[in-house]
């Protein structure tokens, strides 16, 4: 140890010391450390975790689709498919961060068993459910109909959309192996 009064030596001149790896620079003799992850904030994250990031835009959102669905089955007890289809198309258009297809996606799979109509299928409940909200998204939806084959095995009907300017994920979007009778 020094004396009390000594001054410590000046570095060296013209070498450069090496930075703590903790800092980002490696060792002497250490291979280059990969680059760093984004900060949590920026990194993709899954449904659950944007919900909870989100809390009242998914809240919002889940309130949006019981209404819609809500509504959907008062129309479907008053009218024919066509006023029903007319009145899902009509509303005001959705602003900001309610106006996302894939929020409003993930919401109705997740509700889909507990949200009324209840005596419908799956797949037309679904469609016409996302057909409204993806409508007041500004997307164009259209909506298939369509019927299995008796040579392909039990009789049976399917209802599937399509978009334009928005890729529909696979189970929405094919007729798995149903015959198209009507686009609506």
């Amino acid at each position: 140890m020094p004396p009390a009064g000594a001054a410590r030596a000046p570095p060296t001149a013209g070498v450069a010391r090496p930075r703590p790896c903790w800092r980002g620079a490696t060792a002497p003799g250490r291979p280059p450390r990969r680059a760093a992850l984004p900060p949590p904030w920026r990194r993709p994250v899954g449904a659950a975790a944007e919900a909870l990031r989100h809390p009242a835009r998914t809240a919002r959102a889940a309130l949006l689709v019981v209404a819609t669905s809500v509504r959907l089955a008062a129309l479907m007890r008053r009218s024919g498919l066509d006023r029903t289809l007319a009145a899902l198309r009509s509303g005001p258009r959705l602003r900001g961060a309610l106006a996302d297809p894939l929020l409003h996606l993930r919401l109705v799979n997740r509700l889909l068993p507990v949200l009324p109509p209840y005596r419908v299928g799956r797949c037309l409940k679904r469609s016409l459910l996302l057909l409204a909200l993806w409508h007041r998204c500004g997307l164009q939806v259209r909506l298939h109909l369509g019927f299995r084959p008796a040579a392909a095995g039990p009789w049976g009907g399917h209802a599937w959309l399509s978009c334009d300017g928005f890729e529909v994920p696979e189970p929405l979007a094919s007729p798995n192996g149903h015959l198209e009778a009507f686009v609506l």
